[in-house]
């Protein structure tokens, strides 16, 4: 590797007109690209390499988790990065992130997120502009606390199913249990499929969905979308879309012929929309429910199990959890929204959880005008990215930031913090609408998991987190489960 000067660049941006011609598709986007290349040759980063930027630094999910973290040492500086052709700029200060993320009119969701509209589909997640603006008002109320109430007995019943499967259990790479539960939690909440209907489940296409984002961006001739289309992952890619797709259009068929519907769901909410507003059509309600599931599975996943680790980690945080939910019950017995909301100690080491493995460790977004930082200013069309793993271990912000510290999330501490500095559901208009639902759903399970298991590490255990879009633990988060009397 090797630091580039601009006359090399001269040389490389010869080479690379083409590549951007064809990935930008429109031809007075040469002149913006040209733009964000002078911008981005003035500040300092990491190492290149022509053609490939620096993607060959992130060639696998834990090289880029270890290359995401490294960026720190540059502090509070804008770095420029390289897509393979394609300028960007790396912001890391939560003041600087506040100035990209706190306006609509300043950026929008950048090709990143059109990469995954051939998986995910054209769901809040990837939209832009007016059609996202409309889609999240039709769409925001079904988050509202009144209705995310009536899930909660959807998260205990999955959760107990949870623990009946852990009974007899030694040790377990408790992953695989999480993931199973939080799928059995978002068929029932989102499709209305019973948590034990275990038959039904085994059919659904998102047991066994994957994302090929990363393996298309450290291949930078995939992000040419005439290639890519004859790319045996492009065929995947599209075949599990369709088969996505044609699952939630077979469950949304199947509800409304039902005469007993059971409990109500959100693709129930979602027809309701559907049929009072014609900008939400039967395409829009399909497109939504896949990337509620897709996203929705994956994130509170990661962040569960990356949970659970760091109380196994930290025995006397782990004790002073269970003392909580030992006060809290005897208050209100069982698992109700009045009990979750009275877990604060909890929320506190999820959030402190979230600020060291956070589910989403990249954002990405493009400048739709210029922009002014500090000194600054950033072109439109620029690429802008955000890695909460990076912003969450500045010491500026975070003393000590590799310790464990769920005190840093009291509400004193936490009154004095920067709002952007804590990013794991991004922040700003565009934040995730499923934050409060999220938040429910992991206190559930956490909570019956301890209050049935005392959780340790084994022996010799090393973490190694890696990045599939969200964070993951490669090979699985295992645990040692000990019987609670």
């Amino acid at each position: 590797m090797l630091h580039l000067g601009v006359s090399v660049y001269v040389i490389y941006a010869l080479i690379a007109c083409i590549l951007v011609y064809t990935i930008l598709g429109i031809r007075n986007q040469l002149v913006t690209w040209f733009r964000c290349v002078l911008f981005v040759l003035r500040l300092t980063g990491p190492p290149v390499v022509p053609l490939f930027g620096n993607l060959l630094s992130v060639r696998s999910g834990t090289e880029f988790i270890k290359f995401l973290i490294a960026l720190r040492k540059y502090e509070r500086s804008l770095l420029g990065l390289w897509i393979s052709v394609l300028p960007a700029v790396g912001v890391g200060d939560p003041k600087h992130i506040q100035i990209i993320l706190s306006s609509t009119k300043t950026a929008g969701k950048n090709f990143f997120y059109e990469f995954m509209h051939t998986f995910l589909g054209k769901g809040l997640l990837t939209k832009n502009g007016h059609e996202w603006k409309t889609h999240r008002k039709f769409i925001q109320p079904c988050f509202h606390k009144r209705v995310l109430e009536q899930f909660i007995p959807t998260f205990k019943e999955s959760s107990d199913l949870l623990v009946e499967k852990l009974s007899n259990k030694n040790e377990v790479n408790i992953t695989t249990y999480i993931n199973e539960c939080v799928l059995n939690i978002i068929h029932c909440a989102f499709l209305g499929i019973p948590v034990r209907d275990q038959t039904a489940k085994k059919s659904s296409p998102f047991n066994k969905g994957q994302l090929v984002l990363l393996q298309r961006l450290i291949r930078p001739w995939y992000m040419l979308d005439f290639i890519y289309q004859f790319s045996s992952i492009s065929k995947s890619e599209s075949n599990q879309q369709l088969t996505l797709q044609q699952f939630v259009k077979q469950t949304l068929d199947s509800r409304r012929k039902a005469t007993n519907k059971g409990k109500m769901c959100l693709l129930e909410y979602f027809l309701e929309i559907s049929e009072k507003h014609s900008q939400f059509s039967e395409e829009n309600v399909i497109d939504e429910i896949c990337t509620f599931m897709l996203a929705g599975q994956d994130s509170v996943g990661s962040a569960v199990s990356f949970t659970l680790y760091c109380l196994a980690k930290h025995a006397e945080v782990q004790e002073k959890v269970v003392e909580e939910m030992n006060r809290v019950f005897k208050d209100h017995p069982g698992i109700s929204m009045e009990s979750l909301d009275d877990l604060v100690y909890m929320k506190q080491c999820i959030k402190e959880s979230l600020r060291l493995y956070p589910s989403v460790p990249v954002i990405a977004r493009k400048l739709v005008e210029d922009v002014q930082i500090d000194k600054y200013k950033l072109p439109a069309g620029l690429n802008v990215l955000i890695s909460p793993i990076t912003t969450h271990r500045l010491e500026y912000y975070y003393p000590n930031p590799h310790k464990f510290d769920p005190d840093r999330f009291s509400s004193e501490n936490e009154a004095t913090l920067h709002p952007y500095a804590f990013l794991p559901f991004s922040t700003g208009p565009r934040n995730c609408i499923g934050y409060e639902f999220a938040y429910l759903e992991m206190k559930t399970m956490i909570a019956t998991v301890l209050r049935n298991f005392k959780i340790t590490l084994p022996r010799d255990y090393d973490l190694e987190p890696s990045y599939r879009v969200t964070l993951r633990a490669k090979g699985g988060i295992k645990l040692h489960l000990i019987p609670r009397q």
